[in-house]
């Protein structure tokens, strides 16, 4: 449900109500609020507590951020990032207003859970038994990019859970929610991070499967924005993620040739 107490898209505002006074907010403050409204941090005690809608003194703030504040420089420049960054993800979610554009993008999004990337393994592995590859051969590029994938699982898992950063719809109002969400918060985008990371390591053992790769991965990335699940920053950075762990490809692949065939 969206939370009637931030509205990040409002980032220029820096007055928050407090006990019918009116408190000006800190850079360090506004961007805490935009990226996790379930924590507040009160000011005048300095403790970290859970937030309380009864209470709307509690000024929100994110730990990483919290030394922001003694670098207003940074801070104003980095809640420029966020206000744009909300913006962009406003403008985009838009689009998802039309209800073809909402169903196109819907399709997408289910299919970049993971379908359309096994439907990629089976195609791959049927080139490599055309290729006359056969046994445990015919499956190490199956094998590496499985396991691969799986540190991508891994890392932006953990990424999620130190960031908790809310999803663009439970923030602001305006943004529609056009699918459900397979986890709670927003940063990084793991679809966009798979499919990055598919597309460059399936890729650099099937070249023939970048046509239709690249395309969808593209499409991935963009869905998660215009159906208000991801913003832009999430998919920029799940995509440069991705990105990086396919480099690792080669190291992995090396590795389970040397374990299962010697």
């Amino acid at each position: 449900m969206p939370c009637p107490l931030y509205k990040c898209s409002d980032s220029t505002s820096t007055l928050i109500p407090t006990e019918g006074k009116t408190r000006r907010l800190s850079a360090a403050n506004r961007l805490g609020s935009c990226l996790n409204p379930s924590v507040g941090r009160d000011i005048t005690a300095g403790k970290l507590k859970h937030h309380d809608q009864s209470k709307p003194d509690l000024v929100p703030a994110h730990p990483f951020l919290t030394y922001l504040n003694d670098y207003p420089t940074i801070a104003a420049t980095t809640n420029q990032l966020l206000s744009w960054d909300t913006s962009l993800c406003i403008h985009i979610n838009r689009y998802s207003s039309y209800q073809r554009i909402a169903t196109f993008f819907k399709s997408v999004s289910r299919l970049g859970d993971g379908w359309f990337w096994g439907s990629m393994l089976m195609a791959a592995l049927v080139l490599q038994l055309l290729s006359g590859a056969k046994g445990v051969a015919a499956w190490l590029p199956i094998l590496t990019i499985a396991l691969t994938s799986a540190v991508g699982v891994g890392l932006y898992k953990i990424l999620k859970v130190k960031t908790v950063r809310p999803r663009p719809y439970q923030v602001h109002q305006v943004i529609i929610m056009g699918e459900r969400p397979l986890d709670v918060f927003s940063f990084p985008s793991g679809h966009t991070l798979q499919a990055v990371l598919f597309t460059c390591t399936l890729g650099s053992f099937f070249p023939i499967l970048l046509w239709i790769m690249i395309p969808f991965a593209l499409l991935v990335a963009l869905s998660r924005m215009v159906l208000g699940l991801h913003y832009p920053t999430d998919v920029a950075i799940g995509g440069m993620l991705g990105a990086g762990l396919a480099q690792m490809s080669p190291f992995i692949h090396r590795l389970l040739t040397t374990i299962l065939v010697g």
